[in-house]
């Protein structure tokens, strides 16, 4: 049946709390690539272009009528088109009761109006009824936040790539530690910030200092330098972190996993099968499936110190802790 979950992925109607009883929908059950994605009566039957799933894997959310991505086009509007890895514009996330852009955590799906045929954009945060949605199940109770992982050896990993490929990243402004003077603070995202129902979030200690693992400048951009630094306020997704049901250790701030050759910078990229991309906790270290170990290099001690890949030695910048948030 056309409603049921397939091969164990859960689809959900992305319900508007400010229009009742109306979902996402792709407009006129159109599969062109450009479709625009609009607000529309729920319907009782022939559904699939209203039912959406969340591909942790590759950082969209996706439509099961069509697989393509909702994607934000130049007007700021979502529109429906295939996958390209690392466009920022595909890169989105639910989060409580919002769907918020992986790129730029303060802004969140809105929608514009509240009758049947309006558009969705992409606005600042701003805690309106029509930033807010409801997450059904096919199946199940109406919930919010939801975030489904896709079932083992599903989804859509990207290939992998070496860090930074073609140099068109965006990088921090800086390299860390900073050459000279005060070392500028990275700024955190702002806006909503919900632990997402279900998944144990935690923080990466180094027992070296105390200070936990973070995506430096809050970078959701593939890329994006694995630092130290001390334990900020209010949980940023930037220094929490998850393990996947699909065995990833995962950033919260965009669900990318660490990845670094021996004695490279950990960056942030895309899920892929490389063993370089494949951590896991051994006691106090966190190793990895190609070989070395998580290492705060050269057991410097200061906030932006570099973590990188290293051969194991049993120094005390290679051993952490996780503290659950």
């Amino acid at each position: 049946m056309a409603h049921q979950q397939q091969g164990g992925r859960p689809y959900y109607f992305i319900k508007s709390r400010a229009a009742n009883n109306q979902v996402l929908d792709v407009n006129d059950g159109n599969r062109n690539p450009g479709t625009k994605a609009i607000l529309w009566e729920r319907k009782m039957q022939d559904f699939d272009n209203q039912l959406w799933y969340s591909d942790p894997p590759s950082g969209t959310i996706r439509s099961k009528f069509t697989d393509f991505c909702l994607t934000s086009d130049p007007s700021g509007c979502f529109v429906l088109k295939p996958f390209q890895q690392n466009d920022p514009n595909q890169l989105l996330e639910w989060a409580g009761t919002v769907i918020r852009s992986r790129q730029w955590p303060n802004k969140v799906f809105e929608i514009a109006g509240a009758g049947p045929g309006s558009s969705v954009s992409l606005k600042d945060y701003n805690g309106t009824p029509g930033q807010m949605f409801e997450y059904e199940l096919i199946g199940g109770a109406p919930t919010t936040g939801a975030s489904t992982q896709p079932p083992q050896g599903g989804g859509y990993a990207p290939q992998p790539q070496a860090p930074y490929p073609g140099g068109s990243h965006q990088q921090p402004q800086a390299p860390y530690p900073y050459p000279g003077g005060q070392q500028p603070q990275p700024q955190q995202p702002q806006g909503p910030r919900a632990p997402v129902p279900g998944r144990r979030e935690f923080y990466i200690l180094s027992q070296l200092t105390g200070k936990v693992l973070e995506v430096a400048d809050a970078n959701a951009s593939p890329g994006a330098k694995l630092i130290i630094w001390a334990q900020r306020e209010n949980r940023p997704p930037s220094q929490l972190w998850y393990l996947a049901n699909d065995g990833y250790l995962r950033s919260c701030l965009n669900d990318f996993v660490p990845y670094a050759a021996d004695g490279q910078q950990l960056v942030l990229k895309p899920a892929a099968a490389d063993t370089k991309a494949q951590w896991y906790f051994d006691g106090s270290k966190i190793g990895s499936k190609a070989g070395p170990c998580m290492d705060v290099r050269g057991g410097n001690k200061n906030n932006g110190a570099e973590v990188i890949a290293y051969k194991y030695n049993k120094g005390p910048n290679q051993h952490w802790t996780q503290s659950f948030a």
